[in-house]
């Protein structure tokens, strides 16, 4: 732009804001500082500063949303994890269950070994069990995030 525009006051007309405000954002993008993308672009250091808060606001919404729905996304993966893991032992138990009873139609004693493996496949079906509820228990990350953010926003304030 030529020194004449730069020292223009006013709202330029819209199409030369949308120009203005992709300018910064690409400065935005880079990585540069306010102060410096207000010298490299010649606009109003006020300008360059409220177009870097509405693009940083932007990701942060951004990063957020998709924060939670990353977490969402892996509870549901822990739970429906807990869910297959439950189904095996179930499985396991339910065979080990046929044995005992293949034995006991024989009148035949119960192996030692296949109680102590109905006793272990319970025990880990109940621990399976607690761990799938307490995942689902869970409460989301939202509310919890929403004051990490407070205590972040207010700890940048004193500073």
């Amino acid at each position: 732009m030529g020194d004449s525009q730069r020292r223009k006051k006013g709202r330029p007309p819209r199409s030369a804001q949308i120009n203005i405000q992709d300018e910064i954002r690409e400065c935005y993008s880079r990585g540069l500082s306010a102060t410096a993308t207000s010298q490299i672009t010649g606009h109003d250091i006020k300008t360059v500063t409220k177009y870097f808060n509405e693009s940083y606001e932007q990701e942060r919404k951004v990063r957020k949303k998709d924060f939670l729905e990353r977490q969402e996304e892996e509870r549901q993966r822990e739970i429906s994890c807990y869910d297959f893991l439950m189904a095996e032992e179930f499985d396991n138990y339910d065979t080990i269950k046929g044995e005992i009873a293949k034995a006991m139609k024989k009148s035949e004693p119960i192996p030692e070994y296949l109680l102590k493996k109905r006793s272990e496949s319970v025990r880990i079906i109940t621990i399976l069990n607690e761990k799938r509820g307490a995942a689902a228990a869970s409460p989301p990350l939202e509310e919890e995030l929403k004051n990490m953010v407070k205590e972040m926003i207010e700890d940048a304030k004193k500073e």
